[in-house]
């Protein structure tokens, strides 16, 4: 394959190791300083000589490309032939997949969202709920992404645009290409940070969302120099932990609060009065979540509840993990629901527990409020700053299985009480968590920028 270089520049600087490969017959560029000069015995021309060549390609390789291709098109080169450093899978560089809305709307700004993932979990679909306020408020919104995930169809369907890249690693001309354009960058999450650093210095307004505890930034060996915040960037954490954790590895670095808001399920309705109460954890199975002390703790007790109580573990599962729970008399194993699902499930389920070893602020808390239900957190979880024990909620000690069992056993004693804490939860959520309230906050905050 035979190829002509239209670039030779700093991209192609920076590039040019990935050229090393190819037959390249000539190298075009617009600067006449450059014509007559060689690159490794290869001659640089004026696009004007390109007929003297006979290619299979000509790549671009310039942020300019729009231009250059064309300057290419009206010299009469077939734009089949024509390839830019940005979609040419081909040569091993860039690849970008677009789903572009084309809206005629007039927007007040354009606003960049970036996630590193478009899965079903809270900090994705809180994003959304972000995304989808702020189109609604006359804001333009394109959301940059890795991987294609279940969200993807749930952005383009709510008028957002999608890139997605194959990693978020960018030079300093990609830096400006990809991220200049835009009035205002909302990153997601704190797994990011290298991308915040790497985008600070375009001045551009930076909101830094972050969602995460203590244990992230340990396993992702994030370190104080690894955070140093320009002028820029303003840091949110969605709720008291998330802030202290980024206090804490950034040397003491300004951040602020900033909760997500979830929609109201239409569907909430007064619970189905049965003799048995249903306690279910929800959440993909994992260590952190703490199902296993959930488990020990009605293995323990199953035979002074197996009469007034039943147990739900809803949420991704291993197929081993699932047979060791199964086996554990009184539990019911339910898998991986889709939302909607659980939305419908919810009315059955009169205690949502959630005894996780660390969880900044679980979505499927606020969904429990959200759905009048009472709501066991563990001390380590953001939504217990919200609770006051036996009122609104109950609250219990991270990794105790007394005290989940304690917790569980108050609320079988005293089911009379059910209704009563779940509307003081749904007050919670209605003060906290609506997406009312995140539409304030949000609004509040991007009119500040503004």
């Amino acid at each position: 394959m035979k190829i002509i270089i239209f670039g030779t520049g700093k991209l192609f600087e920076l590039h040019k190791h990935r050229f090393s490969n190819m037959k390249i017959v000539a190298y075009l560029d617009n600067n006449p300083k450059k014509w007559g000069t060689y690159i490794d015995s290869t001659k640089i021309v004026s696009p004007d000589q390109v007929y003297q060549f006979r290619y299979d390609y000509i790549l671009i390789v310039s942020r300019y490309y729009e231009q250059m291709r064309k300057q290419l098109l009206d010299l009469g080169i077939n734009k089949d032939v024509i390839l830019d450093c940005e979609n040419s899978k081909i040569f091993g560089m860039r690849s970008v997949t677009r789903f572009e809305n084309i809206i005629s709307e007039i927007f007040k700004k354009n606003i960049l969202l970036v996630t590193h993932s478009l899965s079903l979990t809270g900090a994705p679909l809180m994003l959304l709920n972000m995304a989808e306020l702020l189109y609604q408020n006359g804001y333009k919104v394109t959301l940059y992404a890795l991987e294609k995930d279940k969200l993807l169809y749930e952005f383009i369907r709510k008028n957002i645009s999608v890139n997605l890249f194959s990693d978020f690693v960018f030079d300093e001309n990609e830096v400006k290409y990809y991220f200049g354009k835009y009035d205002l960058i909302i990153v997601n999450t704190v797994t990011l940070y290298k991308l915040v650093m790497s985008i600070k210095f375009l001045k551009i307004p930076i909101l830094w969302w972050l969602h995460e505890e203590e244990n992230i930034y340990e396993e992702y060996q994030i370190k104080s120099e690894d955070l140093i915040c320009s002028s820029n960037i303003l840091v949110y954490g969605v709720s008291g932990r998330a802030v202290r954790a980024f206090d804490k590895y950034s040397n003491g670095q300004l951040i602020k609060k900033l909760a997500y808001g979830i929609k109201l399920n239409k569907k909430v309705q007064n619970r189905i009065r049965k003799n048995k109460l249903v306690f279910a954890v929800i959440g993909s199975v994992d260590k952190r979540k703490a199902q296993d002390i959930f488990v020990e703790a009605i293995r323990l007790c199953w035979h002074d509840w197996s009469s007034k109580a039943e147990f739900w573990i809803i949420g991704s599962i291993a197929e081993e993990k699932k047979q060791e729970f199964e086996k554990i008399e009184g539990i019911k194993v339910w898998g991986a629901l889709e939302h909607d699902e659980l939305e419908e499930i919810y009315i059955n389920i009169d205690v949502i527990v959630c005894p996780s070893l660390n969880d900044p602020l679980p979505v499927v808390l606020a969904e429990g409020m959200m759905n009048k239900k009472v709501c066991i957190a563990s001390d380590m979880t953001g939504t217990a700053e919200y609770i006051t024990p036996y009122k609104d909620g109950l609250i219990c000690k991270s990794g105790d299985v007394n005290s989940l069992i304690s917790s569980i056993q108050w609320i079988v004693d005293n089911s009379n009480r059910i209704d009563e804490i779940g509307e003081k939860a749904f007050a919670i959520y209605e003060k906290n968590f609506s997406i009312q309230q995140f539409e304030r906050n949000i609004l509040e905050i991007v009119k500040g920028i503004f």
